[in-house]
C-alpha cells in the first residue's frame, strides 16, 4: 500500500451532524447549508444553525427543537457547530483513531495473507522435494533388488520381493522394465 492509495479521510474536515467527509472545509460549509441548515417548510438557507432557529421561530412561529437530516445523538440544536469550530475535540480524536487503527489493520492483513501465501508455497515445495526424494530411494531400491537377482544369476525377479515395495515401487519397475521379460508369472 503506497502513498498514494491511503485512504486519509480520516483527517479530512467532516460534518459533525452526518459524518461526511470533504475535501477541504469550503465544501463542508456547503453542505451544511444544503442538508442541515435549511428550513424545511420554506427550504431557505442558512450559514448557522443560530440562524435556522431564529428564521423557523419569526417566520413560521414555531419551535426548532433539533437539527434536519443529522444523525440522532448530534441533532440537539444546542451544538454550536459552523464547519470545523465547535466539534468537540473528543469527537475529532475518536475519528483520528479510528481511521489510524483501521488503515493499520488493513496493512498488517496485507502482510498476514503475503505471510500465508509464502508459507504455502514453501510447504508445496517441500512436498515436491520430499516426493523427489522418495521416488529416487525407490529408484535405488528397485535398481538394487535387478542387482541382487543379476548376482544370483536368475533372469526373473521374485514376486515376493516386489510385493514388499509400495505401489509406486512396483509402478516404476513396470514401466522401466515391461519390454524386458524380467518379471515371473
Amino acid at each position: 500500500m503506497g502513498r498514494k492509495n491511503r485512504d486519509l479521510s480520516y483527517l479530512k474536515p467532516f460534518c459533525f451532524y452526518c459524518d461526511k467527509t470533504f475535501k477541504n472545509e469550503v465544501y463542508l460549509h456547503q453542505h451544511q447549508k444544503a442538508k442541515h441548515f435549511t428550513c424545511q417548510r420554506c427550504f431557505k438557507k442558512f450559514s448557522s444553525c443560530d440562524s435556522l432557529k431564529n428564521h423557523v421561530e419569526s417566520a413560521h412561529h414555531e419551535v426548532l427543537t433539533k437539527i434536519p437530516n443529522a444523525a440522532g445523538d448530534r441533532s440537539d440544536i444546542k451544538n454550536k457547530i459552523f464547519g470545523m469550530q465547535g466539534v468537540p475535540r473528543v469527537e475529532i480524536e475518536k475519528r483520528i483513531r479510528k481511521g489510524a487503527e483501521e488503515y493499520w489493520t488493513k496493512i498488517l492483513s496485507a502482510q498476514y495473507q503475503q505471510r500465508r501465501k509464502e508459507n504455502k508455497l514453501r510447504i508445496k515445495q517441500n512436498k515436491l522435494v520430499a516426493k523427489q526424494e522418495n521416488a529416487q530411494d525407490i529408484k535405488q531400491d528397485v535398481i538394487l533388488l535387478i542387482n541382487q537377482s543379476r548376482m544370483n544369476k536368475k533372469k526373473s525377479i521374485n514376486m515376493n520381493i516386489i510385493q514388499k515395495l509400495n505401489q509406486s515401487a512396483l509402478i516404476l519397475i513396470l514401466i522401466n522394465y515391461q519390454n524386458n521379460e524380467v518379471f515371473q508369472q
